[in-house]
């Protein structure tokens, strides 16, 4: 069996990938990619060679692509194009990352994982060269693997020959993607030969997100895979640009928003790396029972949550998702908090979808198709404020219609300012008078026949705060420096009546709870 055919194919599905996406997006640090032949394996017989040196007339060239030199032509137009890409999508996925905390010594630790894990093989020392790995584990590649090893420098992972694809050319992507795109994971199974993926931590429109243990640096690790279409790619460009920039203006790491670690291609996946995190703020909620949490614990989220909001809007950055499953613990037995998911995000200048934000948390002016600012994000929070001190969504419409009358019903009718901005105001309203239609369970609701006192108390302060930030008019809605300035926020004010469903904790979550307020 001839090995040339192989190297032609791998060679036109390297290059087809880059020539496919928006941007080069380059690789991992540590990459070069180099499209050669197998070394190992005579052309003609497809068996060891008892003589790796080739006689001087038949030494040929090996055409390589260097992509992951910064200096490369091809990385230049990499950090240029990316500056330039514009388009974004709007995605509910929520991905609830594992807690950074859990130890590496408990992952070693497992019977099942010592017994299937062919990295804990006494004969196998990583990292080690391409060379060397298909010397000692050429049977436990796969076709494919066996010229796609040669595309990385080092090695810090082999998995088992039974735990992945071996897949043909005649499949979708060598078997590695399903009818989505999306990338068919196998637990156990390596990502770039240096991530075993142990669990999958969510999925969502526009991808999954791996629990992976890192070979290299010995961690645990959030590994997002963005689906294999075009339009995807554009997206992951979108969302690496903008995590790079929020990484790199906040070096020391206080702005509350999740860190990405690496960022590069496997399989024709755009790949994110980052750190660990724990449960999400909703998963908090149900395991009280969706009875609330502590106002002050409430308060400390709401900081942290403010911090990072500013932090986006000093820089310009729309969240366009903020929702409780998008805020994780950054572990389980501490109150910290990080913002995660820029899937959707973009920079104010650079808006391009105009329906963003999960339904629950968004913005009237998106709705109604008015130009959208970082003031969206600032509505969303009132939103989720609302959300963690009762157990229960502020606005959970069943619809789009339904969506607009319950914010009607709490906050009365738009100004006609706003009317008169929006392009879309036929959808909701009838000469400026709402249109009053009833759900699938046949409910009315009426402008202002419920004020925000019938889901947070009477306690006055909190009152102000969620009035001014659940503002229909975005240029009035307070501004993240502003809350943070707020009574409410900054913890200035004397205990008044609370709302009986918010003063409720589970037995299950009160040690959290405890423990949490102490730090």
């Amino acid at each position: 069996m001839s090995l040339e055919p192989k190297v032609h194919s791998r060679t036109q599905r390297i290059k087809s990938i880059y020539h496919a996406l928006p941007v080069n997006l380059p690789l991992d640090s540590t990459r070069r990619m180099h499209i050669r032949k197998n070394p190992i394996l005579d052309s003609s017989t497809n068996t060891p060679r008892d003589n790796f040196k080739k006689e001087p007339n038949s030494k040929q060239k090996i055409p390589s692509l260097q992509l992951n030199s910064i200096n490369t032509p091809r990385s230049q137009r990499f950090m240029k194009s990316i500056v330039s890409t514009r388009r974004h999508k709007n995605s509910n996925a929520s991905f609830a990352f594992d807690s950074s905390k859990e130890s590496l010594r408990s992952v070693k630790a497992s019977p099942r994982r010592l017994e299937n894990s062919y990295s804990n093989a006494n004969f196998i020392s990583y990292p080690m060269s391409p060379s060397v790995a298909f010397i000692k584990l050429g049977d436990q590649l796969s076709e494919f693997e066996k010229t796609e090893i040669y595309d990385y420098q080092k090695i810090f992972f082999v998995s088992p020959k039974q735990k992945k694809i071996h897949g043909t050319h005649f499949q979708k992507n060598w078997g590695y993607d399903d009818e989505r795109g999306d990338y068919n994971v196998v637990y156990g199974d390596h990502v770039m030969f240096r991530y075993e993926v142990i669990s999958m931590l969510g999925r969502g429109a526009f991808g999954q997100v791996l629990k992976c243990l890192d070979h290299k640096t010995k961690q645990l690790m959030a590994v997002k895979i963005i689906r294999n279409k075009k339009r995807f790619h554009k997206q992951g460009a979108v969302e690496v640009k903008i995590l790079n920039h929020l990484k790199n203006h906040d070096l020391k790491d206080t702005q509350n928003v999740v860190r990405m670690q690496s960022y590069f291609i496997f399989r024709k996946h755009v790949c994110i790396a980052f750190e660990m995190l724990s449960i999400n703020l909703f998963e908090l909620i149900k395991m009280n029972n969706y009875t609330g949490l502590p106002e002050a614990l409430v308060r400390r989220f709401s900081r942290q949550i403010l911090v990072s909001l500013k932090y986006t809007k000093n820089h310009g950055i729309i969240h366009c998702d903020l929702k409780p499953e998008n805020i994780l613990l950054t572990a389980s037995n501490k109150s910290t908090i990080k913002t995660i998911d820029f899937g959707s995000s973009c920079f104010e200048n650079e808006r391009i979808y105009t329906y963003i934000q999960s339904r629950f948390y968004r913005a009237p002016e998106i709705m109604l198709g008015i130009p959208y600012t970082t003031a969206i994000d600032m509505w969303s929070f009132g939103c989720i404020v609302t959300e963690l001190l009762t157990g229960f969504p502020l606005f959970p419409g069943e619809s789009e219609q339904d969506q607009m009358l319950r914010i009607i019903e709490v906050l009365g009718p738009p100004p006609r300012k706003i009317l008169e901005q929006s392009s879309r105001k036929q959808v909701f309203f009838d000469e400026n008078k709402p249109r009053i239609v009833p759900n699938t369970k046949g409910k009315l609701r009426f402008p202002s026949t419920k004020p925000l006192q019938a889901f947070v108390g009477n306690e006055p302060i909190l009152l102000d705060l969620l009035v001014k930030i659940l503002d229909w008019d975005p240029e009035v809605r307070l501004l993240p420096e502003e809350a943070l300035q707020h009574p409410w926020v900054t913890g200035q004010i004397t205990q008044t009546s609370r709302s009986p469903r918010r003063t409720q904790v589970s037995a299950r979550s009160r040690s959290f709870v405890r423990e949490s307020l102490q730090m």
